[in-house]
């Protein structure tokens, strides 16, 4: 069930529900809370700024390819008082202004719909939150058409969602817990994670084999040295890719 206005404003009195700045019934949305852009944009793409005579605008300066596996440079950018343009063939991270979660509720983040009127979208694939999440929210951001955007506009709104009570609540820990601006993707550690874990399994059967090593005979001894150096040049790669 989807929280309405007096829900919302009953479930923050008693403390159900975080928000990082005060707010009365009447500026809430019948069923959400209206949120704003803050001030810094992050990019993977290298770019300049450009003066032109409709503002300053983002241009790319150079095609790139991203790596899930890698933690992919990010660039930085505050967005000034005359606001900048967007360009159509950049994407960007930014964030609310406001935090905004729940220890109870489920909590989601919805665009504002006269900017997708606008041809901009503020969240690709990560509208859904968790129950525990209590953070700035990171934003994707795209637009269809170059477009003129400005700090501490409105940018979306947060609802809130209850879930079974039958159950316990399990709170969110993630990578992206207590996020302050705009976070760039952590799935590298998840591959990190999963490289430190064969490379302890790797470690372990070189192990072993040392320990077949001393009752083996001379043949067999050649065989676990061969295999002893495969499985060391297999950590050797691995640790470069964690590093």
């Amino acid at each position: 069930m989807i929280l309405l206005k007096q829900n919302m404003l009953e479930a923050i009195e008693r403390g159900d529900i975080y928000l990082s700045r005060k707010v009365s019934l009447d500026e809430l949305n019948p069923n959400s809370i209206n949120v704003s852009l803050g001030k810094i944009l992050k990019t993977y793409t290298p770019f300049k700024i450009k003066k032109t005579k409709k503002g300053l605008m983002f241009v790319k300066t150079k095609e790139i390819v991203l790596d899930v596996k890698k933690k992919n440079k990010v660039y930085e950018y505050e967005i000034p008082e005359e606001g900048v343009i967007l360009s159509p063939d950049m994407f960007y991270l930014g964030n609310t202004i406001e935090e905004a979660g729940s220890d109870v509720y489920i909590p989601m983040y919805e665009g504002r719909s006269s900017l997708a009127r606008l041809g901009l979208v503020s969240h690709l694939s990560a509208g859904f939150g968790d129950v525990g999440f209590k953070s700035q929210w990171t934003l994707e951001i795209a637009v269809q058409e170059p477009l003129k955007i400005y700090p501490r506009m409105r940018i979306g709104q947060v609802y809130f969602v209850s879930g079974s009570s039958q159950y316990p609540i399990y709170k969110y820990e993630g990578k992206y817990n207590g996020q302050n601006g705009p976070q760039e993707s952590k799935m590298y550690l998840d591959y990190i994670k999963k490289d430190e874990e064969y490379i302890n399994e790797l470690e372990q059967d070189i192990s072993v084999l040392k320990v077949k090593m001393m009752t083996a005979t001379s043949d067999e001894v050649d065989i676990y040295r061969e295999k002893i150096k495969e499985l060391n040049d297999e950590i050797i790669k691995l640790k470069k890719e964690v590093e």
